[in-house]
């Protein structure tokens, strides 16, 4: 499912779930820090906006933010244009079920999960051995 990483320009990214994320401007100051001294070590994680198709209306593909809101407001902080990323090929739900599934350098909190639950999908989606199968 997952790509190679790839520059994005920051503006490109639609941060759809910002809202939902719990702000911490201490995390996202050390973390700064961190990407000031050693570079974006991961990648953010981005999915094609539903209905969004490359080159359309002669832009550029919507790509929606789904890990990595930390990383971008650190960027942003230290005056980068641009955010490394990995594009998975999967739909925005199945994304959403998947990031949740798996563990990463934190945990959601649950006000977090509570918000993103209400944007899946989740019919016919099944769990199996901690992965997500459809």
């Amino acid at each position: 499912m997952p790509r190679d990483r790839i520059e994005l320009d920051l503006h490109r990214l639609e941060l759809r779930f910002a809202g939902s994320r719990l702000v911490e401007p201490r995390a996202v100051a050390r973390l700064a820090e961190s990407i000031e001294r050693c570079g974006q070590i991961v990648p953010c994680i981005v999915v094609a906006a539903p209905g969004s198709q490359d080159g359309e209306g002669g832009g550029a593909q919507a790509l929606v933010l789904i890990d990595g809101y930390r990383r971008v407001g650190a960027l942003r902080r230290l005056g980068h244009d641009t955010v490394g990323v990995e594009q998975w090929s999967c739909d925005l739900t199945t994304a959403l079920l998947r990031l949740l599934a798996r563990t990463r350098d934190r945990a959601f909190a649950s006000i977090e999960e509570a918000h993103w639950w209400p944007s899946t999908d989740c019919r016919g989606t099944k769990w199996r051995d901690g992965a997500v199968a459809t």
